[in-house]
């Protein structure tokens, strides 16, 4: 799985402008899986969802933001450009972040409004 991600990180590199845009977010935030990649490099679950300023990933998709647009609710909004397992083209799209109520957890969704689940703070 790790020449998978090395894969997706080099095909991402070459597609994002060097100044790629980050979200205005702090730390590592993912579920159980996505934090233990985020933390050790190991791939251990397919439910993974990682979530950091630079990227955001599941098991097989790993998405970097080339624009990011905070919206006054606390919603972001991101164009992304991502790498998808066992393809070699790349996609573009959108997707929105929204933080919960109690702003301890970060909603991740695409463009048509599906959920790529929700992340923890990872400690």
């Amino acid at each position: 799985m790790r020449p998978l991600r090395t894969a997706l990180v080099l095909t991402g590199l070459a597609a994002v402008p060097a100044a790629a845009a980050e979200l205005p977010i702090e730390g590592n935030w993912g579920n159980e899986a996505g934090c233990r990649i985020l933390a050790t490099g190991n791939y251990e679950g397919e439910d993974l969802v990682a979530l950091t300023s630079k990227e955001v990933q599941t098991y097989v998709t790993l998405c970097s933001y080339v624009a990011v647009t905070p919206l006054e609710n606390g919603t972001i909004v991101a164009t992304v450009i991502c790498g998808h397992e066992g393809d070699a083209e790349q996609t573009l799209g959108l997707m929105r972040f929204a933080k919960s109520e109690d702003g301890k957890r970060w909603g991740i969704y695409s463009a048509d409004g599906s959920s790529w689940g929700e992340v923890d703070q990872c400690k």
